[in-house]
């Protein structure tokens, strides 16, 4: 890691994965020491339990009629929607969407593994509230992340449930961008997070 930026609370680093001399991907990355100051954060809304529509079955739902290997895909994470998983849906919404998410089984204690996993499960969901007002079939989409950043601000599990609240400010130009924030059950702000995504659809002549 190149160091960036040293301070006696901050560190900043950057890291770059090369694959046959070619940068394939760049990452940024901030550390502090633990500090005192104000401390505020958005409330979470009340949406009942985990008992909404499973990612795998809305998959199926949406893609089973033209992809046969969907039937038995199967995340190694539970993800519900509160109100439908809106990323598979060609019914128009508003740009906002919510969903539960854990493991299905447990994890080590070290958080550092939580924060891990949460920035890689947040990628299958932050499209959600980017496609909720648009009637396109998830086939005809060519879709991926451009930019992700995440910042976390306590401690949680991945094994336990999280919900995910995420909206989309703008989508344009094959573009759109999705922010989330993720509290714990009990409705703690635990992290945020940001995804500019590529959303193509194919010409109207192809």
């Amino acid at each position: 890691m190149q160091t960036l930026r040293a301070s006696r609370s901050f560190r900043t680093g950057s890291v770059t994965a090369v694959q046959d001399a070619v940068p394939i991907f760049q990452m940024t990355v901030s550390y502090q020491r633990e500090g005192h100051g104000p401390s505020h954060q958005i409330p979470m809304d009340d949406v009942g339990d985990p008992e909404g529509e499973a990612y795998e079955d809305a998959l199926v739902r949406a893609m089973g009629h033209v992809r046969d290997d969907v039937a038995g895909f199967r995340l190694p994470l539970e993800i519900r929607g509160v109100g439908g998983i809106g990323i598979f849906s060609e019914q128009i919404k508003p740009p906002h969407a919510r969903c539960w998410m854990r493991t299905r089984g447990p994890l080590p204690d070290d958080p550092l593994f939580h924060q891990c996993l949460f920035a890689h499960a947040s990628d299958y969901v932050m499209m959600m509230p980017v496609l909720n007002p648009h009637p396109i079939s998830i086939p005809a989409l060519q879709t991926a992340s451009l930019d992700h950043a995440v910042w976390f601000h306590g401690d949680f599990r991945m094994d336990e449930w999280v919900l995910f609240e995420m909206d989309s400010p703008v989508t344009r130009d094959g573009r759109g961008v999705g922010r989330g924030l993720l509290y714990t059950r009990a409705g703690e702000l635990v992290a945020s997070s940001v995804q500019e995504a590529l959303v193509r659809t194919p010409p109207a002549d192809a």
